[in-house]
């Protein structure tokens, strides 16, 4: 029987492949498992977050933010953090990730922070 061998850059190219396809693949959660969570203040682990700011009166501010709440979508879950005159940060809950919307009235920055689950 003769034997082929597999040359090294085949098998680190499959090496990496399967590396990269198991990073990809991240946790989601029902919307049921995430409101047990929530509700038991047991968060979702994640990994670091990205962030995203954009320049954004207060008053446009709240209004993206009302409009994305009020959307659903794929929001399962969400949680007021703090809600004054100056500041509101509302947090969501997907089923892949954790989102932080964040508004500041002083700054007029509309920030939203971003978390795969892990």
């Amino acid at each position: 029987m003769e034997m082929t061998r597999t040359p090294f850059r085949t098998v680190c190219a499959l090496a990496l492949l399967a590396i990269g396809s198991s990073a990809l693949a991240q946790k989601t959660y029902s919307p049921e498992e995430l409101k047990r969570l929530v509700d038991a203040k047991k968060y979702p682990a994640t990994a670091a977050p990205t962030t995203n700011i954009e320049l954004l009166a207060y008053p446009a501010c709240l209004a993206k933010i009302d409009a994305r709440l009020k959307s659903g979508g794929a929001a399962l879950v969400s949680r007021s953090v703090v809600s004054t005159n100056v500041m509101r940060v509302e947090r969501i809950w997907l089923k892949d990730s954790a989102m932080t919307l964040t508004c500041l009235g002083a700054d007029k920055k509309f920030i939203t922070t971003t978390a795969p689950y892990l």
